[in-house]
């Protein structure tokens, strides 16, 4: 990479950082993005909505033939990245379902029974354990499982 932007690697590294930083960076943007355009598509209201959303931005990350490879290449590298409790992945999708869930609270169309940003990083903890545990075994991921369990604890 450095030789195609014509710099060293030292520069390189000041911009961008470590490989898993650069990587972190890049799928959490990814992921927010996809997360706001499935946003805006949802139907629904309350949980169904926050559902309908875990749905759809789920079912995206499942089908991604990149997200797959990585998997499949640099299984390790690839769940530290993604599923690290404070890391630049796995943050950023519960921050967005914790905002999800506030703003389906602050419209009256649901009442979490736990704090948002608990029960958002259950979610993701769900959604993470169906999806990239079941593919670096090489497993089809399974949405409609984790869209069932995630209904019930929103129920």
């Amino acid at each position: 990479m450095a030789t195609e932007l014509g710099v060293s690697r030292a520069t390189l590294h000041r911009w961008a950082g470590r490989r898993e930083q650069l990587l972190g960076n890049v799928i959490g943007a990814l992921a927010e993005e996809t997360f706001e355009h499935v946003k805006r598509d949802a139907t629904g209201r309350g949980a169904a909505r926050v559902v309908d959303v875990f749905e759809r931005h789920f079912a995206l990350i499942a089908k991604a033939p990149a997200m797959r490879r990585f998997l499949e290449e640099d299984a390790a590298a690839a769940l530290r990245i993604l599923t690290m409790r404070d890391g630049l992945v796995q943050g950023r999708l519960v921050r967005k379902h914790a905002e999800l869930l506030r703003e389906e609270a602050a419209r009256g169309a649901y009442t979490p029974r736990v704090d948002p940003d608990v029960l958002a990083y259950a979610i993701v903890r769900i959604g993470e354990a169906f999806l990239y545990n079941d593919a670096i075994i090489a497993l089809e991921p399974n949405v409609e499982q984790a869209c069932a369990v995630v209904r019930l604890l929103l129920d």
